[in-house]
């Protein structure tokens, strides 16, 4: 890419001296901001990848924050272990769909080792950041680019932006055609060891103008519209669109540093309640793996076939044998009941919403009246106790939640 974006540097020097009237910015925009890939290419490479020995959809997933920079935290729980746990049970549930072709970027001893040179070599990254921002920066002065700013962001650090940066030319090089970025969110002046005060995730794309914008746009509301049949969208006022454009953070191609689609997902804040609880933070993280997959494949159903997708791919599984009434202890049980009861459609319920009652674990207010809904919903006493008769049915609903 630079050494091709330096020789068209060259070419652009003699067609200045020789043609007249010639406009660099423009050139410049209608090379620089090219779709770097399209939903008809992705499509093309879906519907062929199961033929033998066919290219598959090549996907980077990157757990966000390492040892050098964690992220945020809470009490004892750090961004950087659970980015790197949910990853993990991500890359698991892609790894049954022999259509893909998923990599790691990094695990509990580091970074993947073909990506570490890139992390290492300091001017090779710094070259290629250059480039990509002396080009855009010459578009936004010559008025053929828009610059927009979005939701703060925290400056990334140094050392943290050029690893980021790396990532960017590593995934170009390696031809990737889509890039997950795992996160968890916090937000300024919030204190570690105290609950925050917004909650939900949310979704970031490059912003509309970039080359990536199409297709990671398109990707970006298949996982919202997944993820929202379950989780509540950001409660934060700069959030709550659920999938937001941006052109400044670096995971996602600052500078129009990336060309494959990509997404960055809060999936929630480090402080919600069911993190807290390790049990029940695994089967979360899977139910968020499962409906990012879901959300994913969804895409590539429709673009292949040109209609919507309603089936379901990955799911828990779950057999209800316990009693369960409102002020139990916090528990799996719970939570899974919670899931259950949001599939069937009773769950918040009505008159309720997902951020008055999250997937917590705790069998309170919010879920009673659920579980009375449920009951009077299938023609049982609404006692509000999780009975034989109320699991008979949770269970002959199915066990998939």
């Amino acid at each position: 890419m630079i050494i091709a974006l330096c020789t068209s540097a060259l070419l652009l020097q003699f067609t200045l001296r020789t043609v007249p009237n010639f406009s660099l910015s423009s050139l410049l925009s209608s090379v620089f901001f090219t779709p770097s890939i399209t939903s008809v290419e992705l499509a093309d490479t879906y519907t062929h990848a199961a033929a033998p020995a066919a290219r598959k959809v090549k996907i980077l997933i990157i757990p966000g924050h390492d040892d050098a920079s964690p992220g945020a935290s809470y009490k004892n729980l750090s961004e950087k272990d659970i980015n790197l746990a949910l990853a993990k049970e991500l890359v698991a549930t892609f790894y049954g769909d022999q259509l893909f072709d998923v990599t790691l970027s990094r695990n509990e001893n580091g970074y993947n080792e073909s990506l570490i040179p890139k992390l290492l070599s300091e001017e090779e990254v710094t070259a290629f950041r250059t480039v990509h921002k002396e080009t855009m920066e010459a578009l936004i002065a010559g008025g053929k680019i828009e610059r927009t700013s979005g939701v703060f962001h925290n400056e990334a650090l140094p050392a943290t932006a050029r690893r980021l940066y790396a990532i960017n030319k590593w995934a170009n090089e390696n031809d990737f055609d889509l890039i997950i970025n795992i996160h968890f969110n916090d937000y300024p002046g919030h204190r570690a060891r105290t609950p925050g005060k917004y909650s939900g995730f949310s979704i970031y794309v490059p912003e509309k103008q970039y080359s990536n914008a199409g297709p990671s746009l398109e990707i970006g509301k298949h996982i919202k519209l997944a993820l929202e049949k379950i989780f509540s969208v950001s409660s934060h006022p700069q959030e709550n669109i659920g999938v937001i454009e941006d052109q400044e953070l670096i995971a996602i191609g600052s500078f129009n540093t990336l060309d494959a689609a990509v997404v960055l997902i809060e999936y929630d804040y480090i402080y919600a309640r069911a993190l807290q609880n390790e049990s029940i933070r695994e089967l979360l993280l899977k139910k968020y793996a499962h409906e990012t997959y879901n959300g994913v494949k969804d895409y590539f159903e429709e673009v292949a076939s040109q209609k919507a997708s309603t089936k379901r791919y990955a799911t828990l599984s779950h057999e209800f044998t316990k009693d369960l009434e409102r002020g139990a202890t916090t528990s799996t049980d719970i939570f899974l009941l919670q899931l259950a009861l949001s599939r069937d459609g009773s769950y918040p319920p009505e008159f309720y919403t997902r951020y008055q009652c999250p997937l917590s674990g705790k069998f309170g207010e919010c879920t009673e009246v659920a579980v009375k809904q449920f009951q009077t919903k299938y023609n049982i006493s609404p006692t509000g106790f999780v009975g034989k008769k109320t699991r008979a049915i949770l269970n002959t609903l199915g066990s998939q939640l």
